[in-house]
C-alpha cells in the first residue's frame, strides 16, 4: 500500500525522487505522517507521504477512509487472474493519472 502511495506521489509531482527535476519545482517530498487502517488483517499505521505544498490527495484512499477491504479484494482478484504485482502497480498509476483529467 506504501509503495502504492509512494507512486502516486510521484505522478503527482512529476518526478522521480531524487530527480534533478525536482530541485526548485515548487514543489516537493515533505516527508510522511501515520495512518490508522483496519483491513481484513487487522488494524495497521501505514505511512502516508506528503508534499510541501499540501495538494497531494491520494486517489487509494479517501479522506478519513478507515478501511481498505475493497481494495484488498480487487487486488487479491487480481492476483488470482495471473496479473503480476507490477502490473497492478501500473494500472493503480494509470488510475491516479485518470483521476486527475490526465
Amino acid at each position: 500500500m506504501e509503495q502504492m502511495l509512494d507512486a502516486e506521489l510521484t505522478a503527482h509531482l512529476g518526478y522521480e525522487p531524487y530527480a534533478p527535476e525536482g530541485r526548485n519545482s515548487g514543489n516537493t517530498r515533505d516527508g510522511s505522517r501515520p495512518r490508522r487502517l483496519r483491513t481484513s488483517a487487522g488494524d495497521h499505521t501505514i505511512q502516508v507521504p506528503r508534499d510541501r505544498n499540501s495538494t497531494f490527495q491520494p486517489a487509494l484512499l479517501d479522506p478519513y477512509q478507515t478501511s481498505t477491504n475493497e481494495l484488498e479484494e480487487k487486488i487479491i482478484a487480481l492476483y488470482f487472474k495471473g496479473v503480476s504485482a507490477c502490473d497492478i502497480q501500473q494500472t493503480l498509476h494509470e488510475l491516479t493519472l485518470l483521476g486527475k483529467g490526465g
